[in-house]
């Protein structure tokens, strides 16, 4: 018997219970990288946030569409789905910030959120 096969009986509040901070957190994390996307656009903000808009659109798209197919009724495809993702974004963030994940944190434990810019780094 493996992890996959094994009937996952989640109570929907305890789904919920999961889910709604999940997405809280996720939500605080586009409109700051969505400011952070803009900052050095100054003058063309409106076209920059279109851009932004419609590239995260078509990229959530591509990300999203995969996880919808294998969705059978449990939560375990979402949870893998968000860890899946989850992963990325740490691996992509620290390549781009040339850092560890183990480094120690800098301004309260966002030093992952720098992006390679001094002025967000300190």
């Amino acid at each position: 018997m493996t992890l996959l096969s094994i009937q996952w009986e989640v109570p929907f509040a305890a789904f919920f219970a999961w889910l709604v901070p999940e997405f809280f957190m996720a939500r605080l994390g586009i409109g700051n990288l969505n400011a952070v996307a803009m900052e050095p656009m100054g003058h063309m903000a409106g076209l920059a946030a279109s851009i932004i808009s419609a590239t995260s659109i078509v990229a959530s798209v591509l990300i999203a569409g995969p996880n919808r197919l294998a969705i059978d009724g449990t939560p375990l495809p979402t949870a893998l789905g968000i860890l899946g993702v989850a992963i990325a974004t740490l691996t992509l963030i620290s390549r781009i910030n040339n850092t560890k994940l183990s480094d120690e944190p800098r301004h309260g434990g966002i030093a992952l959120l720098c992006l390679g810019r001094p002025q967000f780094c300190g």
